[in-house]
């Protein structure tokens, strides 16, 4: 009677085993990524990051971005000038295409170009965001917001 309850138990716990492991290949193992996240660091070249890490702790210091699996540094001046503004710059890290300055999703001779999310929705039947809940109103310049609210009709009140 000891023994059965022995084999019992065993035969019990290496089937408990068993469906963990199985559990743990089909619902939680590894699996592929199924989004993107892209950080920005606007003006983050390799000097500022040589800085960093000398102040935070040596030459031999690794910063919170040296632990990012994938990482890329890339070069966003305008096709027309060597510093570019916003505009440029986002374009450029949008759509992978240099343009000139003070231009916005428009190559040198004029055509438009095709962004990362547009490129990712034709391929995607168009679903690539999602968004839960409601976007906040838009901010307003501080002296428009102080008298705005000094006659009571503050925009933000009247927001759906």
């Amino acid at each position: 009677m000891r023994q059965r309850n022995y084999l019992l138990a065993l035969v019990l716990l290496a089937l408990f085993a068993a469906s963990g492991v199985w559990y743990f290949r089909a619902f939680v193992g590894p699996k592929k990524p199924f989004g993107i996240i892209l950080f920005v660091g606007e003006g983050l070249v390799t000097s500022r990051l040589a800085a960093a890490r000398l102040y935070d702790g040596g030459a031999n210091h690794r910063l919170a971005i040296d632990s990012l699996s994938h990482v890329a540094l890339l070069s966003t001046s305008a096709a027309d000038f060597a510093v570019p503004d916003s505009a440029a710059a986002a374009s450029a890290l949008a759509c992978g295409v240099k343009v000139n300055h003070h231009a916005l999703g428009i190559d040198p001779a004029g055509r438009r170009l095709v962004n990362l999310l547009q490129a990712a929705a034709s391929a995607h039947g168009g679903r690539v965001l999602r968004a839960h809940g409601r976007l906040p109103p838009p901010p307003i310049p501080g002296r428009t917001t102080r008298r705005l609210r000094r006659a009571g009709n503050h925009p933000r009140e009247r927001w759906p």
